[in-house]
């Protein structure tokens, strides 16, 4: 604090990885819950808990709003941007029969997957026809980004959630008691922009485990031809815990 004044500007980048995100304290949900095309592998990618980029700015402001030099009052604000939650595609299904559905990371075909018809689509009661259903998968898929994966499967973690900002004030005003003890009472406001407007500050993606289904899929007995059923896909939800404003307020013997 100088002359009444405070800032702090961070930026933090990673890149972490891991073998298994460990989420559960059992062996079994460790062992399934982990998005891949062989369950047994060892083989590390990015992690659950990997966050590319956070941004945290802070202000704060000290001054005598009662003029007395012991009763301190203090203002700040924090700013925090960051990355949104890893997640990654998968089929619906267990389509390595593997015994375990939606944890089988997804295959983006190619043009030449398509065009050889080693991955063909299925009719549905909303794309009536082959054609239909495809043209509205590779439109989906553009949108989003997998058609830069075309030909490969989806690495884990490979997308993210949109982008999460929060503002946060807090307030403090400290009340002297005697030359040894004093009151602080302080007010903090969490997410102040949801407060003064309901669609800011709103976090939202793809909750645990993590994991989009895109599209149910089969193989053929020879192996050589998959057949993907594209309908509706899971959007990302808001998590209303944290999107919603919240106001604190509390007070503490100081000594």
């Amino acid at each position: 604090m100088k002359k009444g004044w405070a800032y702090s500007l961070s930026y933090t980048n990673s890149d972490s990885t891991d073998v298994s995100p460990m989420t559960s304290s059992v062996a079994f949900s460790n062992w399934s819950g982990r998005t891949s095309t062989n369950t047994n592998e060892n083989v590390a990618s990015t992690s659950n808990y990997n966050t590319p980029h956070r941004v945290v700015a802070s202000l704060a402001h000290e001054f005598d709003f009662f003029g007395r030099k012991d009763a301190r009052t203090l203002a700040s604000i924090v700013y925090r941007g960051q990355t949104g939650h890893n997640y990654s595609w998968t089929f619906f299904n267990d389509i390595n029969a593997d015994g375990l559905s939606g944890s089988d990371l997804f295959y983006m075909p190619s043009a030449a997957d398509l065009s050889s018809g080693k991955v063909v689509f299925g009719t549905t009661t909303l794309y009536p026809t082959a054609a239909a259903a495809q043209a509205a998968f590779l439109s989906y898929a553009s949108s989003v980004g997998l058609n830069k994966y075309a030909g490969q499967i989806v690495p884990r973690n490979s997308f993210t959630s949109p982008w999460q900002d929060t503002i946060d004030l807090h307030f403090s005003q400290d009340i002297p008691l005697s030359k040894r003890y004093g009151f602080e009472l302080y007010l903090d406001i969490i997410n102040f922009a949801n407060l003064l407007d309901k669609s800011w500050g709103i976090v939202d993606g793809i909750d645990f485990p993590y994991t989009r289904g895109i599209v149910t899929g089969s193989v053929n007995t020879a192996g050589t031809v998959y057949t993907y059923q594209f309908g509706n896909v899971p959007e990302t939800q808001v998590y209303t815990e944290t999107s919603r404003w919240q106001v604190q307020v509390g007070a503490r013997l100081k000594f």
